[in-house]
């Protein structure tokens, strides 16, 4: 994976994997900044308390759309990737320069996923 330290992972522990057997209905079409994304709603879901969370309850009314349906966030895409990725697997590859580091915490932050965020500060006060 391109700009990934692959010695240098963020893995959760016990993080619950998607039914195959999931449908249409249980998928999340999002758009952040440009990059789309489809989604189970369980995946979204993997931390509770998170804004993703809340956007992916089949309640949640999205502020805003773009032209297509797609819920549309106002973020980097790109880092969303990774807080996907962690989301679904319990583990991501951090990115490989400090700069990329601080725009995933900066990200995992305003999504409130507080285990990336934990992860992150452990890992810098274990570096420092």
């Amino acid at each position: 994976m391109q700009g990934c330290s692959h010695n240098e992972t963020l893995v959760l522990p016990e993080v619950e994997t998607t039914s195959p057997a999931m449908q249409a209905k249980d998928r999340v079409h999002l758009n952040v900044g440009g990059w789309l994304y489809v989604n189970y709603r369980q995946t979204l879901a993997a931390e509770p308390h998170s804004l993703l969370a809340r956007l992916g309850q089949q309640s949640a009314q999205p502020d805003t759309t773009d032209q297509n349906g797609n819920i549309f966030i106002d973020r980097d895409g790109s880092q969303f990737r990774l807080i996907l990725k962690f989301l679904r697997d319990g583990s991501c590859c951090l990115p490989s320069t400090d700069q990329a580091v601080e725009e995933l915490l900066v990200e995992a932050q305003h999504y409130r996923v507080r285990a990336i965020y934990r992860l992150l500060v452990i890992k810098d006060v274990k570096a420092s």
